[in-house]
């Protein structure tokens, strides 16, 4: 707990539970009334840059990006229950008796879309540069060949995470070994050249990411059909949500990724669109350097007296969506498991906040910046605005700078500077909630730099990466969101999940978590 504010916490056996987190539930598309059809274009809007950031280097993935997933593909997928998994370029794992290492057997007969065999040297190669970054694989010291379709991953130690990184980071998607060593990595940066159902071909514009189908690829329909039935999928971007919605509305796209809640809450149940959620979920929460203890944030007291200035309620209620309601959780994800532990909301109270704020040594205003991404601002500008208004009821001046897309992301992974704020994104995963832990918040993490962990938190964690039982997995996750929660390590926001407006014409494309990300190889299109 924090030694600077006392704390409750509400336990099955207390008179009062936590009310359960409302979410809308989602109108499934109208099922088609034909067997797929081959043929047509996949127009998806995305609001992400498409040259700002690099879509072919995996090493350079934040995480759930729609343009990595399209072209490339992993060893595994999350499988449809906790703690298991799907084989996709994989075909079977076996850990060693001692838990040494994992021998993991590759798919025969695929290519990578320059035309050059998949197999394990290609495998060696791609987990080599994922070990020497330290983005990916914790535990995992080396990978040899054993054969020509089998590697072998040797473990330092054994830890959960190995098969999850596989299955769900995108930094393990594979790539052509021989297309980076004969191009570059300058040329892949901006050129995805995996096995993956879909080719890249080329950026149009510098709006359009455009694709073709992979005529060579290895994946089949339930009936023996050769996967895809897409002649290809676009991406294009579109910033702007008004503009995005008019181009959904006139047919120039057929999907609109990170769509605007307000409009997408008219639209449940209509006959021309239908809602999906993207990912398995999202929180969205303040953080600053509060490792320096040259910044006021060193002292939690100051990190609780700003959570209590945000009246969450209410911005979730008149300014936001439905969607995304008030988030009290430190670790994302837990929404999705039966809550035995929880902490008490620090809720609205700017009375409690000034007081904590003098108890700190602030007792009159502080000015600092709040850096945001511009991929927030259109969608959740007014959401922002709103508590940037309400923080200055306590003293707490925040001045807005909007950042792009690159310059957010490389803020992402180096401490906030001074006295400033940052807004983060923190991915949720129902099948898979460890996941998203690690990503954010272990100590080789690339997110959340200079957000300090508690001693408990840290020896939780490790416990948590040994630990094999998922329902004892789901106990550690709610402690650590207790400790963290105490200390407000981080400042959650609203946690739910991002949405896609989709034409009725558009089948079987998935967008959840269960699916690895983006999974349109089954897409296809009516007439």
């Amino acid at each position: 707990m924090a030694k600077n504010e006392k704390s409750e916490h509400i336990t099955k056996s207390a008179a009062t539970m936590a009310p359960a987190t409302t979410r809308p539930t989602f109108v499934p598309p109208k099922a088609a009334t034909t067997p797929p059809q081959h043929g047509g274009v996949l127009k998806l809007r995305i609001p992400d840059p498409v040259v700002d950031v690099p879509i072919g280097e995996p090493l350079n993935s934040g995480g759930a990006d729609e343009r990595y997933w399209v072209c490339l593909e992993g060893l595994l997928g999350p499988g449809d229950r906790l703690g298991t998994y799907k084989y996709v370029l994989a075909t079977g794992y076996k850990l060693a008796p001692d838990k040494s290492y994992y021998d993991v057997t590759l798919r025969q007969g695929v290519q990578f879309h320059d035309g050059t065999p998949f197999n394990a040297q290609a495998v060696k190669w791609n987990l080599d540069r994922v070990l020497a970054a330290r983005v990916a694989l914790p535990g995992v010291e080396s990978v040899d060949i054993v054969d020509d379709y089998t590697v072998r991953l040797n473990l330092s130690r054994w830890t959960n995470l190995v098969l999850a990184d596989l299955a769900l980071r995108s930094n393990t998607l594979m790539i052509s070994p021989t297309a980076y060593k004969k191009n570059g990595q300058d040329w892949v940066l901006f050129h995805p050249i995996g096995t993956g159902a879909f080719i890249f071909k080329e950026i149009k514009d510098d709006k359009i990411i455009v694709t073709k189908k992979n005529p060579n690829y290895w994946g089949k329909d339930t009936r023996g059909n050769r996967l895809p039935y897409l002649d290809g999928v676009e991406m294009h971007y579109i910033p702007d949500l008004k503009v995005a919605q008019a181009a959904l509305e006139q047919g120039e796209t057929d999907m609109s990724h990170m769509a605007d809640g307000k409009v997408a809450i008219t639209l449940e149940g209509s006959p021309d669109y239908y809602i999906i959620p993207t990912w398995g979920g999202s929180t969205l929460a303040i953080y600053a350097n509060s490792e320096d203890p040259k910044s006021m944030w060193y002292d939690s007291r100051m990190r609780q007296a700003l959570e209590y200035t945000l009246d969450k309620e209410k911005v979730a209620a008149t300014v936001s969506t439905p969607y995304r309601p008030a988030s009290y959780h430190v670790i994302g994800g837990l929404e999705f498991t039966p809550q035995d532990v929880v902490p008490v909301a620090r809720k609205y109270n700017p009375a409690k906040a000034k007081e904590l704020k003098a108890a700190a040594g602030y007792p009159g205003d502080v000015t600092f910046d709040w850096y945001v991404g511009a991929l927030f601002m259109p969608e959740l500008g007014d959401v922002i605005r709103s508590y940037q208004q309400q923080m200055v009821e306590a003293g707490f001046k925040a001045n807005l700078q909007v950042l792009s897309l690159a310059k957010w992301n490389e803020l992402q992974r180096d401490p906030v500077p001074g006295n400033a704020i940052n807004l983060g994104v923190e991915h949720q995963d129902r099948i898979q909630p460890l996941v998203p832990v690690a990503v954010c918040f272990s100590e080789a993490s690339l997110m959340f730099k200079g957000v300090r962990k508690p001693s408990a938190f840290k020896r939780l964690f490790n416990q948590l990466l040994q630990t094999e039982d998922v329902t004892e997995q789901v106990a550690l996750l709610k402690e650590m969101d207790r400790i963290a929660t105490d200390e407000a390590i981080i400042i959650p926001i609203d946690s739910g999940f991002s949405l896609s407006i989709v034409s009725q014409r558009v089948h079987d494309v998935r967008v959840d978590m269960s699916e690895g990300f983006w999974q349109v190889r089954s897409t296809w299109l009516s007439k």
